[in-house]
């Protein structure tokens, strides 16, 4: 009985590792097309019309629960990596290398928060122009 609990518990690991890694890659792909969205069509000048405004909506909002799983997934990864993905041929330099990824994604999600901020004022009406009604 214990091998198939330890056999279930690898693949429910596998499985959080992957979803952590596609979470990473949907977060910044969501990063990255809110930011061509705003680049291209709004030029960074006046609010986005209410289509785009949409769109980036549902967009940020992937990325949110993304990143939200980068973190929970990420915390399950941490306490299982020794047993599940250490390499003995890294050996001790592996955490080094992590270090930096973690610094690198520490500063993506600084730039990503900067966006939303961005992408927040881009669909904000301008003042003067609502409609009135």
């Amino acid at each position: 009985m214990a091998r198939k609990s330890t056999t279930t518990r690898g693949i429910l690991v596998v499985l959080n590792n992957f979803l952590h890694d596609l979470a990473t890659g949907t977060w910044v792909a969501a990063n990255a097309f809110q930011w061509g969205v705003l680049r291209w069509r709004h030029g960074g000048h006046g609010p986005v019309d209410p289509e785009t405004a949409a769109g980036l909506r549902a967009v940020r909002t992937a990325g949110r629960v993304s990143l939200l799983w980068i973190v929970g997934g990420g915390v399950v990864r941490a306490l299982t990596f020794r047993r599940y993905e250490w390499s003995d041929a890294a050996g001790r330099g592996q955490l080094g290398l992590l270090g930096v990824k973690h610094m690198l994604l520490f500063g993506a999600v600084a730039a990503g928060r900067r966006l939303e901020r961005q992408v927040a004022a881009a669909q904000e009406p301008e003042r003067g122009t609502e409609s009135r009604g």
